[in-house]
């Protein structure tokens, strides 16, 4: 993923109007005109604004003619891939909550799997919790030090 579709994926994140813009990429533009002819009266109410917030932010990172359309692509399908690890999953309702310490945790869909369930503990049961599922192998056994870190860096 490249580092334009990485800070649009974060602009989508803070935006109050998350959910709509998250759905519009969910639905997609029309088959007959992707998202390069696709304007607002392709989706209905806030999903049209969705879609003009997205058009403004695409467009004023400098994304035209071609460009314009294969990074709405782009954003898509990282929607898409990241849709099962999403902040509700995780249990991480907004992005308010993703500082530790002042420092800023990655969003789940960033990790792999075993991380993102790791985080998953840690959120819902704490972090001893989390720790001690890091260092338990699935048949319960504990795992080494050099294990847990290979898995969880």
């Amino acid at each position: 993923m490249n580092f334009d579709t990485k800070k649009t994926l974060l602009f989508i994140d803070s935006h109050t109007q998350r959910a709509n813009i998250i759905a519009m990429y969910k639905k997609g533009p029309p088959v007959h005109c992707g998202f390069l002819f696709a304007t607002e009266k392709n989706w209905e109410n806030e999903q049209a604004n969705a879609f003009s917030i997205m058009k403004k932010h695409i467009l004023d990172a400098g994304y035209d003619s071609s460009g314009y359309a294969m990074m709405h692509r782009a954003v898509q399908k990282s929607l898409r891939e990241r849709s099962s690890h999403t902040i509700e999953e995780v249990g991480i309702p907004d992005r308010s909550q993703m500082m530790v310490g002042g420092v800023f945790r990655p969003y789940p869909w960033e990790m792999d799997r075993n991380n993102a369930e790791a985080m998953r503990v840690m959120n819902s049961e704490g972090l001893q919790s989390a720790a001690k599922h890091m260092f338990t192998r699935p048949d319960g056994t504990r795992r080494s030090y050099s294990e847990m870190r290979s898995m969880y860096g």
